[in-house]
């Protein structure tokens, strides 16, 4: 806001406040004053967070007539005690915002009041639930103009799936706030984010990756005099280089940081230091360092983070009693710690976990939900809690065809007698080959056959889409050919390397049918009509037939064991 326009407001604000307010109380009451008062809110809470919450702070809510305004109000007042890091004890404000305008045609409030509804409640610790109405938001995020609210909304989901340790999917959505921000010109925040993706980086030992990031946050930090930014950005890659055992790069960070602050008595360098001289096996200066961090503490977070380096102390060092000691104390008090070691649950579901829930408050929002979308939900979360069960199963599934195949190999080398075990061994693996594959033989059929039905089911089904998408990938295509071949005598490589001119739509209908699908599962996996693949499969074998009948032989073993 430029001066001048600050002024103007300021006179206009004390204008209303003449017109407006008893006398000697400084509170703006009345439905017009209150709505002029909300617009300047709006229109300067996004770069004068500061300013918009003293003018917010002048309004009588008592005073505040009609369920409109009001939900203006809570949502307003709500943004602005968020941006200045105010605490919240409760969702009760924000929620007024969320009733009104969940049915409302007004996408901009719809999708504030759903990212606000997320960050409140991220604020009182309820993961779930900023999860489930960030998840809301997102889905108005392409109805919405304004790149810095997607931009928000982004990096927020991301510290969500950050702090669950899901860093994948959390340096997902940091990538998407920085293109938001970018486009909006929000560039501290377009830096800040980068700075966040870096630590996902290293969460999952890219240290490459997370380092090169890091410099860029640190190169924009010292060109525009950002001193906090600069400060995270040098401490994160002096980490991440001792990590990486780049123990030069890391010695020479620290002295640049030094050269430009002196606290090189801190808590958090002191412990840093400690684990650098840890790296290098001086234990006494590690020691040493240790003690002036205790020295320091002043929250429990100091506390909590002296006793994860005291254990990475005492696990160098090989004392295995103190190693023991200091990391119970430290995943005692360490949540996200725990969190990581026990395997919280919520890791273990899925973005689109979320997005259904949010699919379907919004549709009981509406008041439209119907019977069937609910049962396609149903369907798709029970299928995705399959689908994390049936890893394990797959797994074991894999070493049990491999122990048989291996047993085969063995009697195939002796004599006759071993046949009908050899037979029974062999239809065994072929029908755990095709069994492992039956559940997404069973999606993708309903998929098929249900698609049509209702326009919601097309929204709704958005996760199978992404399940069809993850298998025919080629890593899982050349997982499939790996065990025909194994159960099959090798009948992929002999189809590869026929010379026959074969397109890859019909390879992969090839590989469908013996692996177990149905015409509509495949169908399904590639986009078409069952009798279209039906048609396309007889083609196929004619000219297989045709082309090279020992190779069809071999095919005509397969599909009749199937």
């Amino acid at each position: 806001m430029t001066p001048n326009s600050r002024l103007a407001s300021i006179i206009a604000l004390m204008l209303l406040l003449l017109s407006c307010s008893r006398p000697n109380d400084g509170m703006v009451r009345g439905n017009k004053a209150v709505n002029s008062i909300l617009d300047s809110v709006e229109y300067i809470m996004d770069h004068d967070s500061h300013y918009a919450d003293s003018l917010v702070r002048l309004i009588d809510p008592q005073s505040i007539k009609g369920k409109k305004l009001r939900a203006r109000y809570a949502l307003l007042y709500t943004a602005t005690q968020y941006k200045e890091y105010q605490p919240f004890t409760s969702d009760s404000l924000i929620m007024e915002a969320v009733r009104y305008y969940s049915d409302k045609k007004n996408i901009d409030y719809r999708f504030l009041s759903y990212y606000y509804l997320g960050c409140v409640y991220w604020e009182l610790k309820k993961i779930y639930e900023a999860s489930v109405a960030l998840a809301q938001a997102e889905l108005l995020i392409d109805k919405i103009d304004n790149d810095f609210w997607k931009g928000l909304l982004c990096f927020r989901l991301g510290t969500v799936y950050h702090q669950c340790c899901h860093y994948m999917l959390a340096s997902e959505y940091y990538n998407k706030a920085v293109l938001y921000y970018d486009l909006s010109g929000k560039y501290y925040h377009k830096n800040y984010s980068l700075f966040y993706m870096a630590g996902c980086e290293e969460n999952m030992l890219h240290y490459k990756e997370a380092d090169s990031i890091n410099q860029l946050v640190q190169d924009w930090a010292l060109e525009n005099d950002s001193i906090s930014l600069l400060k995270k950005a040098v401490i994160s890659r002096f980490t991440i280089n001792l990590n990486w055992d780049e123990m030069d790069t890391a010695s020479y960070l620290f002295d640049e940081y030094i050269s430009h602050y002196d606290e090189s008595n801190s808590q958090i360098l002191c412990q840093l230091l400690a684990y650098y001289y840890d790296r290098k096996k001086d234990f006494s200066k590690a020691e040493d360092f240790l003690n002036r961090a205790r020295n320091n503490f002043t929250s429990n977070e100091d506390t909590v983070y002296w006793h994860y380096y005291s254990y990475l102390h005492a696990k160098e060092k090989g004392d295995v009693e103190g190693t023991l000691k200091h990391l119970r104390i430290y995943t005692s008090l360490d949540e996200d710690y725990a969190r990581r070691v026990l395997n919280d649950p919520f890791l273990g579901i899925q973005r689109d976990y979320y997005q259904k829930v949010a699919e379907l408050e919004s549709a009981k929002a509406y008041k439209r939900i119907t019977i069937l979308v609910a049962s396609i939900v149903a369907f798709i979360l029970i299928f995705a809690f399959s689908i994390f069960l049936g890893l394990k199963r797959r797994r074991d599934y894999d070493n049990q065809i491999r122990e048989y195949i291996s047993t085969i190999n063995e009697l195939t080398t002796q004599i006759s007698v071993n046949q009908d075990k050899i037979s029974n061994l062999n239809t065994k693996v072929r029908d755990m080959i095709r069994s492992q594959f039956n559940p997404s033989d069973y999606l993708y059929t309903r998929y098929y056959e249900q698609i049509d039905d209702n326009k919601k089911a097309e929204r709704v089904y958005r996760v199978v889409r992404n399940q069809v998408e993850g298998f025919t990938n080629r890593k899982n295509i050349d997982h499939i050919d790996e065990l025909l071949n194994e159960t099959f005598d090798g009948i992929m490589n002999k189809v590869l390397s026929s010379g026959i001119d074969i397109i890859e739509k019909d390879l992969l209908i090839l590989r469908f049918v013996l692996a177990g699908f149905s015409s509509k599962s495949i169908a399904a996996l590639l986009g078409d009509k069952h009798l279209n693949v039906n048609q396309r499969k007889k083609r196929l074998l004619d000219k297989i037939q045709i082309k090279d009948p020992i190779l069809m032989k071999d095919l005509s073993i397969a599909l009749n064991d199937k």
